[in-house]
């Protein structure tokens, strides 16, 4: 009896100490989803830079599957896959009655661009909290992300038309409300607008660098002019 009570006290001992000691359990980050919070929370130049960088990155991923559909569209392009025939078939509506409704090879076309447009939003958060920076170096981070979520913002309404879009995503779990195309294109004249006028109170230069695709804009007075050419762009949409 004594040596199964023995047993049954040094068992609960082990376990004791082993329930003690795995309390310590350390933090483990998902390397692929890092928080936002270091580069919303006082960024310095830096850490703005590699959000500029990174929104010059993904302005640039709509564009083949944008080519490829609305050049489709306007019998400008023949994409042709030898993988999947309904890119001619479902598309160009060539033998068959009947397409897809399920969003059939345009996805990336609509999805695409509000990658760019949270990009975006993240570097006008960056920006509008960073103490690092003067107002003028402030107000050319957010009239070149205001101008680059503007025209973004363009190609799901193109593509959605009088089925409308979503203009405030800042909040993921709780975007806005989907808006008509007359809405919505305002909205977008008004971003663009903000952003001309951000960048006409940015000085003669840029605190952050942009890749040599943008010479001769690259700075406050340049972008403003891209600025303009796409409002104009949006203009037209709106007659």
């Amino acid at each position: 009896m004594k040596n199964i009570l023995l047993k049954f006290q040094l068992l609960v001992l082990v376990a004791g100490m082993l329930m003690v000691s795995s309390c310590d359990v350390d933090p483990v980050f998902d390397q692929d989803n890092p928080s936002l919070a270091s580069l919303t929370s006082d960024p310095d130049k830096a850490q703005l830079q590699v959000l500029v960088t990174g929104l010059e990155a993904r302005h640039r991923n709509f564009y083949g599957s944008a080519t490829q559909m609305f050049g489709s569209f306007g019998r400008e392009v023949w994409a042709y896959f030898g993988s999947d025939p309904r890119f001619i078939s479902h598309w160009l509506g060539v033998g068959v009655s009947d397409t897809y409704n399920d969003f059939f090879a345009s996805n990336g076309t609509y999805l695409t661009p509000y990658v760019a447009v949270k990009q975006a939003n993240v570097l006008l958060a960056a920006a509008n909290s960073s103490t690092r920076l003067t107002a003028e170096e402030r107000a050319g981070y957010t009239g070149f992300a205001k101008t680059i979520k503007g025209f973004q913002l363009l190609w799901p309404l193109l593509q959605q038309y009088q089925n409308g879009i979503r203009i405030d995503v800042e909040d993921p779990l709780n975007p806005g409300p989907i808006v008509g195309y007359d809405e919505a294109l305002q909205a977008i004249r008004d971003i663009l607008d903000e952003g001309y006028s951000d960048l006409q109170k940015a000085g003669s230069s840029f605190a952050f660098t942009l890749t040599s695709g943008w010479a001769g804009f690259d700075d406050p007075a340049g972008m403003a002019k891209v600025n303009r050419a796409i409002a104009a762009r949006a203009a037209l949409y709106a007659n």
